[in-house]
């Protein structure tokens, strides 16, 4: 971003993955190997019959896929914190070119909404199980918006859809999670806060604008103090955008409702 924005912001704590003091709450979180072992190829099968490309007539192919989503939803949620730590390798892609993860099915032009939409609901699954602590998992879902902590996997021009549904999920684990009593979830919301301005900052902005507004407004209703915090750097980088980029009349309400 070329718009004087990030000089409005010396001196105010940024959200790159790995440095700065909020950081923390990501770099102690538990690494992609360090949980027990569970049953990974129940777990690939599922994977794979949801990213398969079947022949036949289309509709009964995303029918026979869109069944492994909500069978891989459905198991998600029977997990144990450690068994989604661990999963995690196999679920989704965690290494640049490494094997494509639930998550590529979003890149799938010919893809059913009902097929997206069970995908959709099978990534909430996965991020809504989680019992203790979810860092591992938001580490990994920023990596795929942002590209942050130096985790840019698989770039391409399909990412852009990848991106945009990842972050509907995140607005919808966030909801979920943030009313979850067991959980002490507001520690993590600095963090997220942090991540979403730097997804801000960055040049995939102008896709985002839009899903990041929504997760700022579930925060700004669910943490109004710690939204308040973070408040005037995002005011900087919504102004640096506003006056860049066409807005629509929804982006630009979004904006003024915060």
């Amino acid at each position: 971003m070329e718009r004087g924005v990030s000089s409005r912001r010396r001196g105010r704590p940024t959200g790159s993955m790995g440095g700065g003091s909020r950081r923390q709450n990501y770099d102690s979180s538990p690494s992609f190997s360090s949980a027990t072992a569970i049953n990974t190829s129940a777990l690939q099968n599922l994977v794979g019959r949801v990213l398969r490309e079947e022949g036949g007539p289309q509709a009964d192919a995303y029918s026979r896929k869109t069944t492994a989503a909500s069978q891989l939803a459905s198991l998600f949620s029977a997990m144990s914190q450690d068994e989604l730590v661990s999963g995690l390798d196999v679920v989704f892609q965690t290494k640049p070119n490494g094997r494509p993860g639930l998550e590529s099915a979003f890149e799938d032009p010919r893809a059913t909404l009902a097929f997206r939409q069970m995908v959709s609901r099978a990534i909430i699954s996965f991020g809504t199980a989680i019992k203790g602590d979810p860092r591992f998992f938001l580490r990994w879902l920023f990596a795929q918006v942002g590209g942050l902590g130096g985790q840019v996997v698989s770039p391409n021009e399909k990412d852009k859809d990848v991106r945009l549904a990842l972050l509907g999920c995140l607005r919808e684990i966030v909801d979920q999670l943030s009313q979850n009593s067991a959980i002490n979830f507001g520690r993590y919301v600095d963090s997220i806060l942090d991540d979403l301005q730097s997804v801000l900052d960055g040049p995939n902005a102008p896709e985002c604008l839009p899903k990041i507004l929504d997760v700022f407004h579930l925060i700004a209703d669910r943490y109004p103090s710690k939204f308040s915090v973070h408040f005037p750097d995002i005011i900087d980088l919504l102004v640096g955008w506003s006056v860049d980029l066409v807005l629509t009349k929804a982006t630009s309400s979004l904006i003024a409702g915060l």
